[in-house]
């Protein structure tokens, strides 16, 4: 439940984003970058991977967009720097009480794992072969990632230019910092049992499939 959960944050800031980043009007642009700063302040207290994976592409697709609408003059400066004071602010009333707590209660930061195990390099090929059959050759997704890989390089000028080059970046590096995780980690286990990488799966779904129709349209 909590990996849906995390699915409905990522979701709900790309729609955000992507609305913001839609409108021509000042006032929309302004209140829609404020409603995507809740969710994507919101990752870190969900889970784990919500703080180390996802909080850093939506941060990063975040101010893509302040600063796309800032540079075509949709927002002010005065706007720009209200927007990036109260997102700060609502990050850090979410981020340092939770990981204050964590550190007094001594929770871990990686998934069952601390921090400096996660980071360990290791090379686990099986990994690899696992997160292919699962992504491809299982029921998991259906065609879903075929299709969509394959409408990122037919549409690549579209698929990295805005309105949708903040959710593409967004979901290009969480997923490939889940694969290398997986793959060159102790992590490798989950991805060989199919269970930690499918979690991952269904936390940027709702990005997938939203910029999936975007490029069918």
């Amino acid at each position: 439940y909590a990996d849906i959960f995390l699915a409905a944050h990522t979701g709900t800031a790309a729609c955000f984003l992507l609305r913001a980043l839609w409108s021509q009007e000042r006032t929309e642009s302004f209140r829609f970058l404020l409603l995507a700063s809740l969710p994507i302040a919101l990752l870190p207290f969900t889970k784990n991977e919500g703080l180390v994976l996802y909080f850093p592409a939506f941060a990063l697709a975040f101010t893509c967009a302040l600063w796309h609408l800032s540079l075509r003059s949709t927002l002010s400066r005065s706007d720009t720097i209200r927007l990036a004071l109260w997102t700060f602010v609502a990050i850090m009333s979410v981020l340092l009480p939770w990981l204050a707590f964590k550190w007094m209660h001594g929770f871990s930061f990686g998934n069952a794992k601390g921090l400096p195990s996660v980071f360990e390099f290791s090379w686990n090929p099986l990994s690899l072969r696992a997160i292919v059959v699962n992504t491809v050759f299982e029921g998991n997704w259906l065609f879903l990632f075929p299709l969509f890989f394959t409408l990122c390089i037919w549409q690549r000028r579209r698929v990295f230019s805005f309105p949708l080059l903040p959710l593409t970046a967004a979901f290009f590096l969480a997923y490939t910092l889940q694969i290398a995780l997986f793959i060159f980690t102790p992590l490798a286990t989950e991805a060989i049992k199919q269970t930690g990488y499918a979690r991952g799966i269904i936390h940027l779904l709702p990005l997938v499939i939203l910029l999936t129709v975007l490029l069918l349209h």
